[in-house]
């Protein structure tokens, strides 16, 4: 949809976050912006793990998480991170420093992944 000049998005006031659209255009062609509230969709954290395309996500032991360290050599800043707010970490409960085990299948075979759940400050 291609907007006419001078007409105006109003803001709407819809969810907690705000995105910016062009809400008018200046005789310079400059657009001024408006706020228009996004609701945000909010799945159910066993919905979001139980989707067929989400691969099992699981909160390691310190034993294995140890063992896992060992075998790659590796440390806890070398492995990639994840936050405790993605989708697929917040119905488990991990916490900043929990290793997490993603198998992931494909035609080829099963392949496990890891992430460091990091701080989300």
């Amino acid at each position: 949809m291609q907007k006419k000049p001078g007409s105006s998005l109003r803001p709407a006031s819809i969810g907690g976050s705000f995105l910016k659209f062009p809400s008018q255009t200046k005789p310079s062609g400059a657009f001024t912006l408006d706020t228009i509230g996004v609701s945000l969709i909010k799945k159910a954290p066993e919905e979001t793990l139980s989707h067929e395309l989400v691969p099992a996500h699981a909160v390691m032991s310190a034993d294995a998480k140890q063992k896992v360290l060992e075998k790659f050599n590796a440390s806890e800043s070398q492995f990639p991170k994840i936050l405790p707010t993605d989708p697929a970490i917040r119905g488990l409960g991990a916490k900043p420093g929990d290793l997490i085990q993603i198998k992931r299948k494909d035609v080829t075979g099963e392949y496990l992944y890891y992430r460091l759940v990091v701080s989300d400050e």
